[in-house]
């Protein structure tokens, strides 16, 4: 109980509203280090993208954790693999946040716009 309550304190501290409000990583939350290992920006348009794997893996370590915000449009995407289209995976609104659980799941992420070109904000976080 008080290692959650830590966590949550932890995670408004840092100003990680999705860790706050919204889904959070099982077995993960109680292993991140206070601070992200790695920040990139990318923009989704119409053909779909990865995440940069030299980000979630940088300095040796693999992240467990990827923090999403989107801004300027909508995207759609998918955790499979696959590549997902403007009416298939799941959207992601403009301010909206998202967290990927797991090096597998930050693999997989693919992206792509649904009616314009999107801002995507990722921070990566590491277990220790």
């Amino acid at each position: 109980m008080r290692t959650a309550l830590a966590c949550l304190l932890l995670a408004l501290l840092l100003g990680l509203p999705s860790l706050g409000r919204g889904q959070v990583c099982q077995g993960l939350d109680n292993q991140l280090l206070p601070m992200p290992s790695s920040y990139e920006v990318l923009t989704v348009a119409a053909s779909p993208i990865a995440l940069t794997a030299a980000k979630y893996t940088q300095g040796g370590y693999n992240a467990a954790l990827a923090q999403l915000t989107v801004e300027g449009a909508a995207l759609s995407y998918t955790l499979d693999g696959t590549a997902p289209t403007s009416t298939v995976g799941h959207k992601l609104d403009v301010g909206s946040n998202a967290n990927l659980c797991g090096l597998e799941a930050i693999k997989a992420f693919r992206a792509i716009q649904v009616s314009g070109a999107s801002t995507l904000k990722v921070t990566y976080w590491r277990a220790r």
